[in-house]
C-alpha cells in the first residue's frame, strides 16, 4: 500500500502523468474535506518533489493557518 513517505511521494513525482492522477486525487479529497491535513501534506510534498515551489508555500500555509 502507500503509506505517503517521502521516498513514496518522490517515487510518484518522477513520472508527470502518475503526478497528475495523484495530485488530482488529493485534489478531490480536498474539495471533500479542505481541511484535510494529510491530503495538504501529500500533496504540498508532491509539488515539492516536482519542483512547483510555488505550490508548496501554497499548501504549507494552509496548513499553519488551519491548525492555529
Amino acid at each position: 500500500g502507500f503509506y505517503g513517505n517521502a521516498a513514496e511521494v518522490k517515487a510518484l513525482a518522477a513520472d508527470p502523468e502518475t503526478a497528475r492522477q495523484a495530485a488530482a486525487e488529493l485534489r478531490g479529497l480536498l474539495d471533500l474535506s479542505p481541511e484535510n491535513q494529510r491530503a495538504l501534506y501529500l500533496l504540498g510534498v508532491l509539488e515539492y518533489y516536482r519542483g512547483d515551489l510555488p505550490g508548496v508555500q501554497r499548501h504549507i500555509s494552509h496548513l499553519s493557518s488551519s491548525v492555529g
